[in-house]
């Protein structure tokens, strides 16, 4: 086996694993090369609560049609984000996340019972486009002491919880973000004898730094890669969501995907597209780049059309776009660099209007 693909989930959230069970099968990768394997928990909150038996029931109704669930001593979720008091609760004193117990749980197993050179592990919510992966991104990566994924660095989050009360921290270290991160088997191995051998691990909150945190003590170069990202249309009401991108043939991995997106994937080479609303939204904002148009647009579309044409970016570029664009309203051409969005305008009657800051750095462009 090449990778071993691990998916913490609740069980609740069957069909978020349906989608990617679904969108796996169609990759067409030989089972030799690949195993998937999600998560869960066995208790329905830390406190050591059992399932509902309607839980109980579909787990396991779910893990003899499938055989891809590792159930695992963990809680299935963890408790009330929605209610304060309890949300004070988990961060300050609750010792173990749900999340960061079935990373480890998942390590532990895969020291025990599988052989593989690459463990990535993903979140339910994130499309992994394992096809790419394979042929263009692990060949590049080095077999043993890999840590790879999109690191945060500096975090533009201040410490709380476990890692400001259990390890005084003041920032956090370099860590991959949340969405997904890939591991050498010795790393993974390193994590999970430590706990069953040596010192048991603590398991709070956050999950994708407490594993940097894990790996602080060892000399394990972080490698980091642009092509992990979140979605270009969520979290729009965060003016400076660095961790937003633009779909390219080259992405490795898309956070907060919705069961539409999965429409938007290429059956050719499994790119997401990425679309719709995201298309929509630069159009208008090269609208904005023409005072005479500027009047149509409201006052609350300019504030988040700015916010998607002014991102940070790493060298994003697509011919489609272009494409997409021909017909459109101003004909605009948009190139994203790795600084900032820059707009290449035609106006309609053919005359040019260039808005050029600066040369473009461009990767080859998507076929269709």
């Amino acid at each position: 086996t090449r990778l071993l693909y691990v998916v913490p989930s609740a069980i609740i959230s069957r069909d978020r694993r349906e989608l990617i069970r679904k969108q796996f099968a169609a990759s067409g990768l030989p089972r030799n090369d690949v195993v998937l394997l999600f998560i869960v928990g066995v208790y329905s909150d830390p406190f050591g609560e059992p399932l509902s038996q309607h839980d109980d029931q579909q787990m396991e109704e779910e893990a003899d049609t499938y055989g891809d669930l590792l159930v695992t001593s963990c809680a299935d979720n963890d408790v009330g984000y929605s209610e304060p008091s309890r949300m004070d609760f988990f961060w300050r004193q609750l010792p173990t996340s749900s999340t960061t117990c079935k990373s480890l749980e998942a390590f532990k197993f895969a020291h025990a019972h599988v052989r593989y050179e690459f463990l990535a592990r993903m979140g339910d919510d994130a499309y992994f486009n394992v096809r790419h992966f394979l042929q263009n991104v692990a060949p590049r990566l080095p077999r043993t002491r890999l840590y790879f994924g999109r690191m945060a660095w500096p975090s533009p989050h201040t410490p709380i919880g476990a890692a400001k009360d259990l390890y005084g921290l003041r920032d956090y270290p370099e860590y991959a973000i949340g969405i997904g991160f890939v591991l050498s088997r010795d790393v993974v191995s390193t994590l999970a004898l430590m706990d069953s051998q040596g010192i048991p691990l603590r398991q709070p909150a956050p999950e994708d730094v407490t594993i940097a945190l894990w790996l602080l003590p060892f000399e394990i170069p972080r490698q980091n890669t642009p092509h992990i990202f979140n979605h270009p249309d969520s979290l729009a009401h965060i003016a400076h969501d660095v961790n937003r991108g633009f779909c390219s043939n080259q992405a490795v991995a898309v956070h907060y995907v919705q069961a539409a997106d999965y429409l938007e994937i290429r059956k050719s080479d499994g790119v997401m597209m990425c679309r719709q609303e995201h298309l929509l939204q630069v159009t208008l904002t090269m609208i904005t780049e023409h005072q005479d148009n500027w009047s149509n647009i409201s006052a609350d579309d300019r504030a988040s059309l700015a916010i998607d044409l002014f991102v940070k970016t790493e060298h994003q570029t697509s011919s489609w776009f272009q494409r997409d664009f021909a017909n459109r309203r101003l004909h605009a051409r948009v190139v994203y660099t790795h600084t900032i969005a820059h707009a290449h305008t035609t106006h309609p009657q053919g005359g040019p209007h260039a808005h050029d800051h600066a040369h473009a750095h461009t990767h080859a462009p998507l076929s269709q």
